[in-house]
């Protein structure tokens, strides 16, 4: 996705991050979970948020993926990662509500 993205990407972007949360919800192992989110949300750019405060959010979200490593993620950092996508799609959720047709 290249520049700001539209509403239907916006749509797009907030699903994904649902998604994103639910596999850090899962139980599973740990590194394989951020992999997951990793994969999925690669194709997102910092442009393709509708707000400085989104982009902001997006690029402290990248930050924690980048800093996990596979053979050291705690369940701490899990849930810290789970919250930042979680605020991301607040911000992205609430950006559509205002700008509602």
């Amino acid at each position: 996705m290249a520049g700001m993205a539209d509403r239907a990407d916006l749509e797009k972007i907030t699903e994904k991050l649902a998604q994103a949360e639910a596999i850090l919800a899962y139980s599973g192992a740990a590194a394989r979970r951020v992999t997951g989110v990793r994969t999925l949300l690669r194709p997102l750019q910092s442009n393709d948020m509708p707000t400085a405060a989104a982009r902001n959010l997006w690029i402290q979200t990248v930050e924690a993926m980048l800093r996990l490593t596979d053979d050291r993620i705690t369940v701490e950092e899990i849930r810290k990662l789970h919250r930042q996508i979680g605020e991301l799609r607040k911000a992205i959720r609430t950006h559509l509500d205002r700008t509602a047709d």
